[in-house]
C-alpha cells in the first residue's frame, strides 16, 4: 500500500520513515491512515529491525498537532468517528513489535506529542518546542500518553492546563528524551542508535518489544515471568545459542533470525 505523506527508506534492518505533509506535518485523517498502514507493514514484514520516525527538514514541525481545518465541519457523531480512526492509528503504532525511535527534528505539538510518547526512544534538539494546546482549541486531552514513559504527572498537567510551549531544554530534566543534540545531528544520532539496535536478533527484538509493552500494565513479577516465558522460547532457536557462542568466543554474532 502506497503512503501519501510518509516516505520510506530501509537499509541494513533500519527503516527511516519521514513525515512529509508541509508546512507543519499536521495530522489529517489521511496521515492517520498512513500511520495505520506503516504500522501494519512493519509488523507484518521481516526487513525492519528498528523504525526511525523523522520529519522532512523543510517542515516546521515533526508533528504539528491535528489538522484543525477538518474540525470545522464535525459534529458529535462525526467527531466520534474521527476519534475511532485516531485511536486505531495510535494503538497499531504502539503495538509495532520492533523498537521505534522518534527523531524529533521539528516542533512537537498536540497529538504529535502522543505519537512521540508511543515511541521507545526520543532524540531532539535544544530549541524544539513541545506543547499540548488542546484546551485552547476547545477539546480535552489527558495525562494518559505521558504515563507510559514515566513523564512527571505534575509537569504533564502543567502542559495541558496552561497550553504553553516548552523547549526541549526545559523538559530535558523529565527524562523524556534519550539525547538532546544540535538540530542537524538529530536524524544522524537516531540512525546511529537504530543501527546499533538492528544488530540484534529479530526474534529477540520482537520479544523484547512485546514484553516491555505488556509490562506497562503488569506488576513487576508478572512482567518478569512473561520475560522468562519468551526467553525460554527463544532458547529453542539458533540465535540464542549463536549469541552465547559469540560472547564466549569473543567475536561478533551472526544471527539467522531463528
Amino acid at each position: 500500500m502506497a503512503l501519501k505523506f510518509i516516505e520510506l527508506e530501509t537499509q541494513d534492518g533500519v527503516t527511516l520513515a519521514t513525515l512529509n505533509r508541509p508546512p507543519v506535518n499536521a495530522f489529517s485523517e489521511e496521515l492517520f491512515r498512513d500511520f495505520i498502514a506503516l504500522s501494519e507493514m512493519v509488523t507484518a514484514g521481516e526487513t525492519t529491525r528498528c523504525l526511525v520516525i523523522a520529519g522532512k527538514p523543510d517542515c516546521r514541525a515533526w508533528g504539528g498537532g491535528a489538522e484543525l481545518k477538518e474540525f470545522l465541519e464535525l459534529n458529535y457523531d462525526s467527531r466520534l468517528e474521527r476519534y475511532k480512526l485516531v485511536t486505531e492509528a495510535q494503538k497499531k503504532f504502539a503495538a509495532i513489535d520492533r523498537p521505534v525511535i522518534a527523531a524529533l527534528n521539528g516542533h512537537v505539538i498536540g497529538v504529535g506529542m502522543t505519537f512521540a510518547n508511543l515511541c521507545d526512544m526520543r532524540i531532539t534538539f535544544p530549541e524544539a518546542l513541545f506543547a499540548k494546546p488542546e484546551l485552547d482549541r476547545g477539546v480535552v486531552t489527558t495525562v494518559a500518553p505521558f504515563q507510559r514513559v514515566g513523564f512527571p504527572n505534575a509537569k504533564a498537567r502543567e502542559m495541558i492546563y496552561t497550553a504553553r510551549r516548552f523547549t526541549a531544554v526545559e523538559l530535558e530534566p523529565t527524562g523524556f528524551f534519550n539525547y538532546v543534540v544540535p538540530r542537524e545531528e538529530v536524524v544522524p544520532k537516531a540512525m546511529e542508535l537504530a543501527h546499533r539496535v538492528a544488530g540484534r536478533s529479530l526474534p529477540a527484538l520482537r520479544a523484547a518489544k512485546i514484553c516491555n509493552n505488556a509490562a506497562e500494565t503488569m506488576t513487576w513479577d508478572q512482567a518478569y515471568i512473561l520475560g522468562q516465558k519468551y526467553s525460554a522460547e527463544l532458547t529453542a532457536g539458533s540465535d540464542s545459542k549463536e549469541g552465547i557462542r559469540a560472547f564466549l568466543e569473543k567475536r561478533e554474532p551472526s544471527y539467522q533470525d531463528r
